[in-house]
């Protein structure tokens, strides 16, 4: 529905709209501001200063706080590019000052998706848009300075309290407005479906021709209306409109004539809440919630059940009490046979009882060394909801087994084994299921395998729908091989589409498919499907519980589909819907599993892979002793390949040194060829190293634990290894001191992100690999983030950090561990023997005051505070002062180093994010670093052994224990573990590249794993003559002007 207010007032709505919440989980609408609450604004604004708003057609709007702006609008025509549905959805969050690529409300609603956007994202090939974009005016608001109000923060709940997060996000919203773009729109949206042969130029004309027989109105004059799409079996076309006036009759060139009148808001930009909550307690519980919410997006009515169920899932038996070792002989005697002379498979009888949790899933497994032991597993919720109260079910114990043989199904020949195919489920409506079991039955001659299920019964529901069965009972085929279907009720007759294999599987589990298997194919999967049936929040509305199931005969044993039925709680209405699984339509070869027949090599097959393999290993082994006869020496020529420091292989294969032979197909030498720019080089590369006015030195950037931005192209700047060529460069180097000019008021984020747009726009080659051979410095544990647009530029890109995990303020990293590498911190160049003497000199580990100290601020952080608690209570063990490291009693450097060096054990904990410079500060003071910070990636991990130098202790477990377990290492342990420590410490000292041993020839050798030897990207095309040419087959080299970028 349009606003359908006139222009004055629609302007008073937009501005009085700043500073309010919204949940981004909807369409972009005025009318979904929340203005509900009596004092609806979440931020402070100076009402005190105010001004007077002149906008376009002469409105005047007085009295608006000088912090909002307005800025005129303009007029364009913008055809988007054919994009992937993560591509589209990662753009629209761009427009919407949105990280991530999870589907915002808009988003959703332009393109008619569902809010299920793993299957829409499955289901979907390509996207793309042709529209007029008419803006009239922007509002936005100063970030220079945005605070929350306080009522806001104390609304913020302390807990992990489901209905109050649920109220608090219903009213105050997920995030906070803090721009709006009025006008109108009229837009032509197409969606390939994933069925379409149709190849994105193909695409891309479709829609020109319908956007310009829309726009140009060639031959008619009707308009579509808002909510209309066309659909055939290749694209569905969605004509959408916002502003102006709402016939749907009026053809576009009249439209636009009513936009100044009737103006709607057609963009909007936010900021996350949860980023104004810095040390708000419960901000993290609110966080959570949040982000689940908006991943999953279920109905904002039912997000107090939907919260309630987001616990922890695990399956029953867990995986450490299933039987590892070797067995004698198998523990179970029931067993089913398939044909005569055929294996058997044996059966676990063992009963699986979860208690009083919710079961969530189920699957079938194979267990025993030789994977013939069928067993049942059971996902359940790792606690009860507290919306529920359960209660054992005295009449409901382990399902009875069915006596009539209609339910039984023969396996595979009908004198042998059968199924019970009887549907299980409890009398009384309000039972769910706590336990399952498999049992073996004998009915005259034959094996009859039965499902036995356990229940409870939920006290506080009733229920409003009868379940129904999903599927019927006997449309299974029934083609001689077991296929068992656990299935279960469902209220609906839905059938949900197979899964393709582009489904987004967000499931981070240590084993995301089930427990592992052996290496060769167990020859009863040709019987048994191991998939596991589970739904979880992913699935509308999120939360889902079994409460019966069935054995059905197909053409494998699959596992679960599950039920779905309406109940009150406490006179509140909960849905509490359950799993509906889906009977694959299994085909005889399943390749997925191999179960078709083993291959039968003969004699001649197998001498010849018997052949195969000893020469293969006979070439290993002669290539490995020659590597270990020859050491190739360093050379000094800049343009002779050098060797990786003067260690030869035989001492990096010892296991007693903590450095190793970097090896991985890389070869011996180092033979990189980089291009560095020069400052001047780019327009706005000289604004990213020295700030908006050129007044932040080099010198300033060089100190510090982010140094190491200015110590890496210095470095490279005099490298050996880079060259003056673009053509010959392996990589390119852009330099910026981004941190360092952000710290020192150089540079504002918003002028960060424009300094970089425009100096990539500006590289050619850049376009050419589409960043993939460009490599960026990005020193601090904010990591690309400094960057904010570093996911649609960079993410192809080589970044060089410190951190591989993510910051507090930041939901995932920017650190990708196949394209980015890891760099040691800046260590203080008097404590780096590289620049002469150290400025403090470790001290013997008798003589040292302390078993293990931390220095550093507590920065509000669990384990940090646990530690600082952890030396009030042994203050003779653990040092830990209350440390000014910044202002006029900042701690001196000496001063600092010398606390660092009393003791045996340095603490590194997580602060921001994971990593941390103490734990290379460590080394040159000679303590043994203990890292309390789960997450951390460390540096040049191919080539250092990091257990013989340090010590990794769980967060989780920080206290007395860890004191008792630091003090039980005699000193001759230590004293090794130093030792070791020294033969590394060259690496964490940014030297140039002509020294043995440096940070700079580690990050070197990193560097060349990442050099392709062919840089191809969508914009790269090649002719037989080898030349490179673009999109228009014009040689790269005579490229006059570069191209900009998506």
């Amino acid at each position: 529905m349009a606003l359908k207010v006139p222009p004055h007032k629609a302007a008073e709505i937009a501005i009085s709209s700043i500073g309010l919440g919204y949940d981004i989980a909807a369409d972009i609408r005025l009318k979904y501001c929340k203005r509900e609450s009596a004092d609806p604004c979440l931020i402070e604004l100076d009402w005190d200063q105010t001004h007077d708003i002149v906008l376009p057609g002469g409105i005047t709007i007085p009295n608006v706080p000088k912090s909002i702006k307005c800025d005129k609008g303009e007029r364009m025509r913008f055809r988007s590019d054919v994009l992937s549905f993560q591509q589209m959805s990662e753009q629209f969050n761009q427009e919407l000052s949105l990280s991530g690529k999870i589907p915002s409300g808009l988003f959703n609603h332009v393109f008619e998706f569902s809010n299920s956007w793993q299957k829409d994202a499955a289901n979907t090939k390509a996207l793309a848009f042709d529209g007029w974009f008419i803006t009239l005016y922007t509002i936005a608001l100063a970030k220079s300075h945005i605070e929350l109000r306080d009522h806001v923060k104390k609304a913020v709940p302390s807990s992990w309290d489901p209905a109050s997060l649920a109220r608090f996000i219903e009213k105050f919203g997920t995030h906070v407005i803090i721009g709006l773009k009025m006008g109108g729109k009229d837009v032509v949206y197409v969606r390939q479906q994933n069925s379409s042969n149709l190849q994105p130029v193909e695409v891309q004309k479709r829609l020109k021709e319908m956007a310009d027989k829309r726009f140009l109105d060639l031959d008619s004059h009707i308009g579509m209306p808002e909510h209309m799409f066309v659909k055939d079996k290749d694209i569905m076309r969605i004509f959408k409109r916002r502003g102006g006036h709402d016939n749907e009759d009026l053809p576009h060139y009249e439209w636009l004539n009513t936009v100044p009148y009737e103006p709607d808001v057609i963009l909007m930009s936010f900021i996350p809440v949860t980023s104004l909550l810095n040390g708000v307690p419960g901000s993290g519980f609110l966080s959570h919630a949040i982000n689940l919410y908006l991943r999953y997006k279920p109905p904002i009515e039912e997000l107090h059940q939907f919260l309630e169920f987001q616990l922890p899932r695990q399956w029953a038996p867990v995986f450490s009490d299933l039987p590892l070792g070797p067995q004698r002989k198998q523990q179970s005697s029931a067993s089913l046979q398939f044909k005569f002379m055929g294996p058997r498979l044996y059966v676990n009888t063992s009963v699986v009882d979860v208690g009083r949790r919710p079961v969530t899933g189920l699957r079938l497994y194979l267990e025993g060394k030789r994977s013939n032991k069928l067993a049942i597993h059971l996902q359940h919720l790792s606690s009860l909801p507290r919306i529920f109260h359960l209660q054992d079910n005295p009449c409901s114990a382990y399902s009875r087994e069915f006596d009539e043989r209609s339910y039984y199904e023969p396996l595979q020949h009908r004198n042998f084994s059968h199924i019970c195919t009887a549907p299980i489920e409890a009398d009384d409506d309000n039972s769910i299921v706590t336990g399952a079991q498999l049992h073996v039955a004998h009915h005259g001659f034959k094996r009859v395998l039965f499902l036995r299920l356990q229940f409870s019964t939920v006290s506080n529901v009733s229920l409003l729908r009868n379940p129904e069965w999903e599927g019927s009972p006997g449309a299974a085929h029934k083609s001689g091989l077991i296929s068992t279907l656990i299935s279960t009720h469902f209220t609906t007759n839905i059938q949900k589409p197979p899964p393709k294999p582009s489904d987004v599987n967000i499931n981070s589990a240590v084993y995301p498919g089930g427990p592992p298997v052996p290496v060769q194919t167990p020859k009863m999967l040709r019987y048994i499907d191991t998939t596991e049936m589970v739904r979880g929040p992913q699935d509308s509305p999120g939360y889902w519980v079994v409460s019966g199931a069935k054995l059905n005969v197909e053409r494998v044993l699959t596992p679960i589909s599950i039920l779905l039925y309406i109940a009150r709680v406490d006179g509140e209405l909960i849905v509490i819907r359950k799993i509906n699984g889906n009977p694959r339509s299994m085909s005889r070869d399943r390749t997925l599993f191999s179960v078709g027949a083993p291959h039968n090599h003969g004699a001649c097959g197998r001498l010849h892979l018997i052949g195969s393999l000893a020469l293969v290993v006979s070439t290993f082994l002669f290539t490995r002793s020659v590597d270990r006869l020859y050491v190739i020496p360093v050379s000094t020529s800049s343009s002779s390949p050098v060797a990786y420091g003067v260690y030869e292989a035989s001492r990096f294969s010892d296991r007693a040194s903590a450095l190793s032979c970097p090896n991985g197909g890389d070869g011996n030498l180092l033979s990189l060829k980089i291009y560095v720019y020069e400052e001047g080089e780019v327009d706005g590369l000289r604004e990213l190293m020295h700030g908006r006015d050129g007044k932040i030195s080099v010198n300033s950037c060089v100190k510090g634990q982010w140094g190491t931005q200015v110590k890496i192209h210095r470095l490279l700047l005099k490298s050996k290894f880079r060259t003056m060529k673009k053509e010959e460069a392996d990589l390119f180097f852009v330099p910026s001191y981004v941190k360092c000019v952000r710290m020192l008021g150089g540079l504002n984020d918003k002028e960060i992100n424009a300094a970089f747009i425009k100096v990539l726009r500006q590289m050619p080659y850049f376009r050419l690999s589409g960043g993939r051979d460009h490599v960026f410095v990005f020193p601090s544990g904010a990591g690309a983030y400094l960057f904010r647009s570093w996911e649609a530029f960079l993410n192809r890109s080589i970044i060089l950090t410190p951190e591989g995990d993510r910051t507090d303020k930041r939901p995932v990293s920017s650190f990708h561990t196949w394209k980015d590498i890891i760099i040691p911190g800046n260590v203080d160049d008097g404590m780096t023997a590289f620049y002469g003497s150290t400025v403090v000199q470790p001290i013997p580990l008798s003589k040292r005051k302390y078993l293990a100290n931390f220095l550093g601020r507590a920065q509000g952080k669990v384990g940090r505070l646990q530690l600082v608690e952890l030396a009030r209570q042994y203050p003779d063990k653990l040092e830990s002062p209350e440390l000014q490291l910044t202002g006029p009693n900042k701690l001196a450097r000496v001063d600092y180093f010398n606390h660092l060096r009393n003791a045996k054990f340095c603490l590194s904990p997580r602060g921001e994010s994971s990593w941390t410079l103490r734990f290379f500060e460590s080394f040159f003071v000679e303590c043994v670093p203990v890292i309390l910070s789960d997450q951390i990636e460390l540096p040049f991990q191919n080539v250092i052994d990091y257990t013989l130098i340090s010590i990794k202790w769980p967060s989780t477990r920080i206290g007395p224990q860890l004191l008792e377990y630091l003090e039980s290492i005699p000193d001759e342990v230590i004293e090794n573990m130093i030792s070791h420590g020294r033969e590394v410490k060259c690496l964490w000292v940014y030297a140039p590249d002509t020294e043995p041993c440096s940070s700079m020839l580690g990050i070197l050798w990193e560097l060349q794993k990442k050099v392709r030897r062919f840089h191809q990207s969508a914009e790269t095309f090649w002719l037989h003559n080898r030349s490179i040419v673009n999109r228009d087959l014009i040689e790269f080299h005579s490229w006059r002007t570069p191209l900009p970028l998506p």
